[in-house]
């Protein structure tokens, strides 16, 4: 199902990409941190990243956005 919005393997590396930049947020601010560390810390490339988001600020709040989702579904 490749090509399919949401499919198992986009989903996957998203969220691949969400703890990759949680990681990173342990150890320098997010104003710091840069789409290469985030795409070695995945293990990722680049072009994955640019698929999914356009900035570390646009993941970051991807990641706000599931936890708001999550807080207003309880």
């Amino acid at each position: 199902m490749v090509g399919i919005k949401n499919n198992r393997r986009t989903q996957y590396t998203i969220q691949t990409l969400k703890r990759a930049l949680l990681t990173l947020l342990q150890q320098e601010p997010l104003a710091k941190v840069t789409v290469t560390q985030i795409c070695q810390e995945a293990d990722i490339n680049r072009g994955t990243f640019y698929l999914h988001f356009d900035n570390p600020d646009n993941l970051f709040e991807a990641i706000e956005n599931d936890i708001f989702d999550q807080i207003s579904h309880c």
